[in-house]
């Protein structure tokens, strides 16, 4: 067995379980862990897994003692490992290591999202500070980050103050959504299929992890050029971009654009501008999106080439709507945005949870021009950080009929800031 702070390897039999922290999220106990959530890795605490190793007399009193008891990413391996396991060219271990970060960053990707790009969900290895010398990138719970005093103001990514806590069903359910399902079935298989998309995955994980705008910008765009570009125009590229993003998001790709972050991206490299954590910020969501729609618009049984041969047909034949653009409103940010400012993606605002979700309902009914209904469902359906408060529509119509007007001068206020924000990243 090898230990670290960041990785702990077990064997039984021809079987090599790598176990990695995870901060940020718990996974509670489950009948049968074993169940893997991906073909070849899966979520565990730490209490179930102490269980099962009990029962191995050979690692009865030597199972991974991590710092906290929180939920650990485990990848499976067959074959032994190499005896001396602290090298750092055991391919075995490299090729672990290498699908925490696939596995890793897809969760991270799905509470980045959620969360409006608040949150992340990271392996402890991208949240020591011993890693980037000063600079503590993420807090334990219960602290927030610390690297302002070091760096600029970049723009931050925070590990949860209590760690958001899920079922296998629960998580599961949120995998097989509709909005991440297709990147979900990339992710969960070992297939070589689609390896670009991984790779794309693994390397914003990477990059958007560590407290610095430039890199968050560059990390990001080269996110996007491993999913679209080879050997075409940076003029085509730009255009395939465009084709698979919603169409009010192209301010952040189109040539001469002020917003534009591939401009941007030119601007740093060739000329050494600055880049904030505005642009950095826009980057990280531009790329979310896009990596999201592009899981959805790809076909497995393609390769990224014919993928990319296809968007540049349907270009010249402007057949661009062939495309189906309901894809679009699955990765809209506009209720993740209103979730984050009212509280509701948080376990922190439990209390206020009825006002909360009542809050988000005028927020969304307000920006869409959509009836109660509808919006109570549309706000239930994407609410996954603890139980609904009004599962039953009639339930919520009393509680908004008798709470709607004590809250209007609040809700007004809160759009004008909702508001402006989404004005930043959409065109109207």
């Amino acid at each position: 067995m090898c230990m670290s702070r960041t990785i702990s390897t077990l064997q039984k039999g021809n079987r090599t379980w790598f176990l990695f922290n995870l901060i940020g999220i718990r996974i509670e106990d489950q009948f049968d862990w074993s169940d893997f959530i991906f073909d070849d890795a899966t979520l565990v605490n730490k209490s179930q897994f102490k269980k099962m190793t009990d029962s191995f007399s050979n690692f009865k009193d030597n199972y991974p003692d991590f710092d906290s008891d929180t939920t650990y990413l485990l990848v499976q391996s067959f074959g032994k490992i190499s005896k001396d396991v602290h090298l750092l060219d055991n391919e075995m271990q490299n090729k672990a290591v290498q699908r925490a970060y696939e596995v890793a960053g897809f969760i991270n990707l799905v509470f980045q999202y959620l969360t409006n790009h608040k949150y992340s969900i990271v392996l402890e290895k991208q949240y020591n500070p011993k890693y980037y010398s000063r600079l503590k990138i993420f807090s334990n719970y219960g602290h927030r980050s610390r690297h302002e005093s070091f760096t600029n103001g970049e723009f931050k990514m925070l590990s949860p103050k209590q760690p958001f806590v899920f079922s296998r069903t629960n998580l599961l359910k949120i995998f097989n959504s509709e909005r991440f399902t297709s990147l979900y079935e990339i992710v969960k298989s070992k297939s070589k299929k689609s390896k670009h998309i991984k790779s794309a995955i693994t390397n914003f994980y990477l990059n958007i992890n560590i407290p610095n705008s430039i890199s968050q910008l560059l990390g990001s765009v080269t996110t996007l050029e491993i999913l679209l570009k080879d050997e075409t125009s940076y003029s085509n590229f730009r255009k395939r971009l465009e084709t698979i993003i919603d169409p009010r998001l192209k301010k952040l790709v189109i040539k001469d654009s002020k917003d534009s972050i591939i401009d941007k991206r030119h601007e740093v490299i060739h000329e050494g501008a600055i880049c904030d954590k505005n642009f950095a910020q826009k980057a990280i969501i531009l790329t979310t999106i896009t990596l999201l729609n592009y899981s959805n618009f790809y076909d497995i049984n393609k390769s990224k080439k014919e993928f990319c041969e296809n968007i540049d047909s349907k270009l010249r034949l402007k057949h661009i709507n062939d495309f189906n653009t309901s894809i679009y409103k699955l990765t809209d940010i506009t209720l993740p945005h209103i979730f984050n400012f009212v509280g509701l993606s948080s376990v922190e605002n439990i209390k206020n949870i009825k006002e909360n979700f009542l809050k988000s309902v005028l927020c969304y009914q307000n920006i869409k021009k959509i009836d109660v209904k509808p919006t109570w469902s549309i706000v239930t359906n994407f609410y996954y950080f603890g139980n609904n408060p009004f599962p039953i529509f009639e339930e919520f119509k009393q509680y908004y009929n008798e709470n709607k007007k004590r809250f209007e001068i609040e809700v007004k206020e809160y759009l004008k800031y909702i508001k402006y924000y989404l004005s930043n990243i959409y065109s109207e």
